[in-house]
């Protein structure tokens, strides 16, 4: 594909114990299969790893039962509400 699904960030405060941020972005991908060979499930369960997925649900056979999930929704027009949840 011509466009980015994992973007990396190195985090310079290796005190944090975190090395990296990915951003994730599922939007395009229309199967699991668009996403074999990327390496997101090592990505995913790096304790190291601070990760962002966007349209997650697609990947639903990989994401770990210890996350927390974040939905947003409009509320007026430059108003958004975000919910969080927490999965253990």
């Amino acid at each position: 594909p011509t466009f980015v699904i994992v973007r990396k960030y190195r985090i310079m405060n290796h005190e944090l114990r975190i090395m990296d941020f990915y951003h994730i972005d599922l939007y395009r991908t229309e199967s699991e299969k668009d996403i074999e060979g990327l390496g997101i499930e090592e990505i995913i369960n790096n304790k190291n790893n601070i990760v962002v997925i966007e349209w997650a649900e697609k990947l639903k056979n990989y994401l770990p039962k210890k996350r927390i999930d974040a939905y947003f929704f409009y509320e007026k027009e430059n108003e958004r509400k975000i919910n969080f949840s927490l999965g253990f």
